[in-house]
């Protein structure tokens, strides 16, 4: 048992790094935000829905990148003694060329959607450094966590100038917004690690790739699965919506969804923190009292994050909705969509802190397969209430898929719990 002053001395230094993490966190997530509300009066209804959308796919190529390297990572560290094997060397090459195939697909995707070209490539480009940058932060919370806060609170504030420039120059677009994110993503990358740099470019062999094999087959095969049927869960309605009634459609639920934008990078950002901490933990014998801790800690500091969230939404709606939604998008279809996000955050952050200890045992599988049931459930009944016509009332499905995930997890944590503390 932990000794009562270890305790009280662990809560601070545990509050501390969830405060860096925060910090980063925080410039990161009200960048994006600020420039998704610059679009959002600027641009027309149906840009802004494209412009979403490609944040969506965004947003799944750094679960893939998380499934296949950076919940891997820590637990490969961990189990091959080191930084230097041909196992880990691997995971930089397979970075590389998962970062070039995020640009080209979103590319094709921008594309798709009637983007004009430059607009494209700078998409593109957006996306594949962003991969690059999503790995070396998970290299960094191995090496030097302020690594990562830096890199985090640079992206935010070169995001953050960017979006005053465009601001004073009166010259919001895709374009502009697209240098942005450009711009920003590439001062993040260069701001980790020098080591990672150099591991990720100057040292990279593309020969240790096949060494990659064993990480597939003890954990980043399930882990993909689960990505992409966890990004069903989540994002069905982007996919389904876009689809039947193009980005138009889909524009008032991504703009609905501002509201917990924060919320959701916060997610993430903690996340990565939380993984290695408890990867270590558990490699060193899941002592009882360091389990429970992290997990309830995490857990409070989400919770914490959804009342500010919900505070914060509900007084903008209720007093200056305006200040956020142009007259184009419909208060009511604002609420709709609002109330359903903010339903659904609170499932999410509530089987977060069960999702990350079961990445940090190695659990993979199970976690794929609770995400394929709920999966199928979001896709069934969003599909069932687009074709109604319904499309603000999508989120139902999401909500009903995610509430059957964080209760699958759940039940699979409390397993892992009651092996590792007996």
């Amino acid at each position: 048992m932990l000794p009562p002053q270890t305790r009280q001395n662990s809560t601070p230094s545990r509050a501390r790094s969830y405060g860096l993490a925060a910090m980063g966190s925080i410039a990161s997530a009200g960048a994006q935000f600020l420039l998704s509300l610059q679009l959002l009066h600027a641009v027309e209804l149906a840009q802004f829905g494209g412009f979403a959308f490609l944040l969506v796919c965004s947003q799944l190529s750094l679960g893939i990148a998380v499934a296949l390297l950076c919940a891997p990572y820590p637990v490969v560290l961990l189990r091959q003694g080191g930084a230097t094997t041909a196992v880990v060397a691997s995971m930089f090459a397979v970075n590389l060329v998962l970062a070039i195939a995020t640009g080209l697909a979103l590319g094709v995707i921008a594309v798709s959607l009637a983007l004009g070209t430059f607009e494209a490539a700078l998409f593109a480009a957006f996306g594949a450094i962003n991969v690059l940058r999503w790995f070396g932060r998970a290299h960094a919370y191995e090496q030097q966590q302020s690594r990562v806060v830096l890199s985090d609170i640079s992206y935010g504030l070169t995001l953050g100038g960017g979006i005053v420039l465009i601001q004073l120059l009166d010259a919001a677009s895709l374009l502009a917004a697209g240098w942005a994110l450009v711009g920003s993503a590439t001062i993040g990358l260069l701001a980790l690690a020098p080591d990672f740099l150099r591991s990720q470019f100057a040292q990279l062999s593309l020969r240790a790739m096949p060494a990659y094999r064993q990480i597939w087959q003890a954990h980043s095969r399930w882990s993909l699965l689960g990505v992409v049927t966890t990004e069903g869960t989540a994002n069905a309605h982007a996919y389904i919506v876009t689809l039947v009634a193009g980005s138009s459609g889909f524009a008032p639920l991504a703009a609905s969804a501002l509201l917990i934008r924060p919320m959701a990078l916060a997610m993430n950002a903690l996340s990565d923190l939380e993984r290695p901490q408890l990867a270590r933990i558990l490699a060193q014998g899941g002592k009882p009292w360091a389990v429970r801790g992290a997990l309830g800690f995490f857990r409070r500091a989400l919770l914490l994050i959804w009342v500010v969230c919900l505070c914060a939404g509900l007084s903008i709606l209720l007093w200056q909705p305006r200040l956020l939604f142009p007259p184009e998008y419909g208060l009511p279809v604002i609420w709709a969509g609002a109330l359903q996000w903010l339903a659904i955050a609170l499932l999410r952050s509530l089987r977060m802190p069960d999702s990350v200890l079961l990445q940090a045992a190695g659990q993979f599988r199970p976690l794929a397969l609770a995400s394929l049931v709920s999966c199928a459930i979001s896709i069934a009944v969003v599909a069932v209430v687009v074709a109604q016509g319904q499309l603000v009332f999508s989120l139902v499905g999401i909500a009903l898929g995610e509430a059957v995930f964080a209760a699958g997890i759940w039940m699979r944590a409390q397993r892992l719990l009651r092996q590792v503390l007996s």
